[in-house]
């Protein structure tokens, strides 16, 4: 089975539109619509219903996603590991990320991974989620981990985790001892909030408007630039903040986490590559290295 059209399929599959799908592979859409068809002429499968411009994948599409993402994952492991031969395992790996990903959860996985490759010396930026999107567009750095998927043109972007963003508030709050908070509780609580480019502002936001819930109807008490600052300011009373359940580390004793009732926040953590510009050597080894943690 060719790999091409694989690849063609998955992006299909993902976006469920001909004309996205093209566009995200830098292809044409006639080009897209005859590799899709020569595969299900191979499978004698049909994998898509075409319903207006959307793309409706069936049951076959459906089993076939799931083994094609697997061999297309094996493929490129199998190329990575081929690429190492004769190759020094030393230099400079240029990555960055927004505060969450960057504070978090990378530390540990770059642990591990300089444990492995001790020559290789990662430089990363941790930035805002608009600002990393455009320092990997620009080529300034390879990959980019963000928590909020932003405007910017010419990047890949794939799902890398996902993260539970709950209700952050002092031990000593007055809305300690609820069990759950309302959308009319939420709305009436002093909030501290991120800077306007935060990737958890931006998706906390993105929920409270699908409840028609816009900026002016909360209270905020003040905007801080840092999720650290987030959680001292929680652990002063200086107001609630929603933040990631990833981040209360050293603080589980002074910030009690609560849900919101009526609002989902579960959010995707991307990971991003620019479009057409191949990873270096050590990037592919970083990301070899993570996705088999």
């Amino acid at each position: 089975m060719d790999p091409r059209k694989l690849k063609i399929f998955c992006a299909l599959y993902e976006h469920q539109s001909f004309t996205r799908a093209a566009k995200s592979l830098g292809l044409s859409q006639p080009s897209v619509s005859e590799h899709i068809q020569g595969l299900e002429l191979q499978l004698e499968q049909k994998l898509f219903d075409r319903v207006g411009k959307t793309a409706i994948p069936t049951e076959s599409a459906r089993l076939l996603h799931k083994h094609a993402q697997k061999i297309l994952t094996q493929i490129n492991r199998a190329k990575t590991e081929i690429s190492r031969i004769g190759k020094v395992d030393e230099g400079e790996l240029r990555i960055g990320a927004s505060s969450l990903p960057g504070g978090y959860i990378l530390p540990a996985l770059l642990a591990g991974f300089q444990a492995d490759y001790p020559k290789i010396r990662p430089n990363i930026m941790i930035e805002s989620s608009k600002i990393i999107a455009s320092a990997v567009a620009s080529g300034e750095l390879e990959i980019g981990f963000v928590g909020f998927k932003t405007k910017a043109s010419g990047l890949n972007w794939g799902i890398w985790k996902k993260d539970q963003m709950a209700l952050a508030l002092s031990v000593n709050h007055p809305g300690a001892a609820q069990e759950t908070f309302t959308l009319e509780d939420l709305k009436n609580t002093p909030l501290l909030m991120r800077e306007e480019d935060s990737g958890s502002r931006m998706a906390m936001m993105d929920q409270l408007e699908k409840k028609r819930i816009r900026l002016k109807d909360l209270q905020i008490s003040a905007q801080l630039g840092s999720l650290e600052a987030i959680l001292n300011g929680v652990c002063q009373g200086l107001g609630a903040s929603l933040i990631s359940t990833q981040a209360l580390n050293g603080n589980s004793s002074k910030i009690i986490l609560k849900q919101v009732e009526g609002l989902s926040l579960e959010r995707n953590l991307y990971m991003i590559t620019a479009k057409g510009r191949p990873l270096s050597y050590l990037a592919e080894l970083f990301l070899d290295k993570i996705q088999s943690s």
